[in-house]
């Protein structure tokens, strides 16, 4: 985990050093997770069980924790696994607040970088995700929602999609994009409501009916 454990776990964990069960692999799992949670007390007690060589990944992540996009312009680094997860990291992180650039940085790097087709496929899943959060009326958010490879469509997708015909409103694509969704989400009062909304407005009432009445059955519709 990437916060502090209590003080009883002390034993333990001496135990577990006395074993060498603590290896430096688990010691830079948790260094991972520390730094996602901005933990540098815990990052830096950790990294000093670390021999010197790994001292500058710590560096160069936690650069991409604080100020992803002025690390990511330094970011010069070989292209080797590390690397590449490092950038993957601070793309994401720049990504939380500006999609746009981090999608510009990703064109430049994906250039340089050996990045599998499945880490660019999920990486611009996230892109399309934040895009559509943080500009939802731009074309892009729309283009890239769209864009995103078929093998790795998700609930998220969908309901990005749905807010998006909803604000139009399209009410056939919000019939399709419900559709879309996973069983469990589309049995949601949520939506549950919204697609009868669209089958009314198409004039499907015996349809909407039932999805009204269904819905209706809990407090909050």
């Amino acid at each position: 985990v990437g916060h502090s454990q209590p003080s009883t776990c002390d034993p333990v964990f001496a135990y577990l050093d006395t074993q060498k069960a603590l290896t430096e692999d688990l010691y830079r799992q948790r260094i991972r997770l520390a730094i996602q949670r901005g933990n540098v007390p815990l990052t830096n007690y950790l990294a000093k069980q670390l021999p010197k060589s790994d001292q500058a990944w710590i560096s160069l992540r936690q650069g991409m924790y604080k100020h992803p996009e002025m690390a990511m312009k330094t970011f010069k680094e070989p292209d080797a696994p590390l690397a590449r997860e490092i950038l993957l990291y601070g793309l994401k992180r720049l990504a939380r607040k500006d999609a746009d650039g981090a999608y510009n940085y990703w064109e430049t790097y994906r250039k340089q970088y050996a990045f599998t087709i499945e880490e660019n496929a999920e990486l611009f899943r996230y892109f399309a995700l934040r895009n559509a959060g943080q500009n939802p009326t731009k074309a892009t958010a729309t283009g890239w929602l769209a864009a995103v490879d078929k093998d790795f469509l998700n609930d998220e997708i969908y309901q990005a999609r749905l807010q998006q015909a909803l604000a139009k409103p399209d009410w056939q694509a919000v019939i399709k994009f419900i559709q879309s969704l996973s069983t469990t989400e589309q049995n949601k009062e949520q939506w549950q409501y919204w697609q009868a909304r669209a089958l009314e407005q198409r004039e499907r009432i015996a349809d909407a009916e039932k999805l009204f009445t269904r819905a209706s059955e809990h407090r909050n519709y």
